[in-house]
């Protein structure tokens, strides 16, 4: 993984956290928050990088997932004092 992947990918973290502070029970699929979360803070994330980037922080205990009966997966907040 490149430099420039690194720093992508802590923005993208950063911003999702921030995020979660200030929603706190803010929930959705990887296509959701690429669409609603991320692009309002101009940040444009493919399918397969978001869904990496997530994953990641569910592993790290940031998030939290659970699949849905459609088959797709809902990620929440990993920290339970947003709760």
């Amino acid at each position: 993984m490149s430099t420039d992947d690194r720093y992508r990918q802590a923005e993208v973290r950063a911003a999702l956290m921030r995020y979660l502070r200030e929603h706190r029970h803010a929930a959705d699929t990887a296509v959701g928050i690429a669409e609603r979360w991320l692009a309002p803070e101009g940040l444009q994330v493919a399918g397969d990088s978001i869904v990496a980037i997530l994953d990641r922080m569910v592993a790290r205990g940031e998030l939290r997932s659970r699949k849905l009966p459609d088959g797709e997966t809902l990620y929440t907040s990993g920290d339970r004092s947003f709760e």
